[in-house]
């Protein structure tokens, strides 16, 4: 088992925290344990693609009123749970007592692909099988564009469990 230094930054509003794993410090680096190539690379969307929605969306119903969104997807790596090989390698000590992380961190080498990978799966779902089109990812966050009049608000949502999905 590894203890990995664990500390806080600041998110951006100040009044809260994010946890950082930090698996590049120590003896035993996680992240040495990576082929860094394996991990890297995977293409997001951007605002090319964002305005060639708009683009397709206005040729499409031209002069109809079009409504942008974005989503963000809280805690977004720590969604992911471990393969138990990986978990007994994320120990967190604090005051002497050892703790296994058994989600994806904020500061592995591969955390942001093994989120990007999960999330681009429920986006091609989205896409494919539900017929969601207009949908774009930018890592944690979701966003598109849709006609006025086909749109549904959600204001509020249920955080789901482990234990939720048993």
């Amino acid at each position: 088992m590894y203890s990995m230094l664990i500390y806080a930054v600041p998110k951006l509003s100040l009044s809260d925290y994010r946890m950082v794993t930090d698996q590049s410090c120590g003896r035993h680096l996680l992240n040495s344990m990576i082929q860094h190539d394996q991990v890297t690379g995977y293409p997001l969307d951007n605002m090319v693609h964002f305005g060639e929605i708009l683009m397709d969306i206005e040729r499409r119903e031209p002069g109809k009123r079009q409504v942008t969104w974005k989503s963000d997807i809280a805690e977004a790596y720590r969604n992911i749970p471990m393969h138990l090989f990986w978990q007994i390698k994320q120990v967190n000590t604090v005051n002497g007592q050892c703790h296994i992380d058994r989600c994806n961190t904020f500061g592995g080498c591969g955390s942001g692909a093994i989120f990007i990978s999960v999330n681009s799966l429920v986006a091609w779902i989205a896409k494919n099988k539900k017929a969601i089109h207009y949908l774009l990812d930018y890592v944690n966050d979701s966003s598109g564009c849709r006609l006025e009049n086909d749109m549904a608000y959600y204001s509020s949502y249920k955080k789901l469990y482990p234990k939720d999905l048993l």
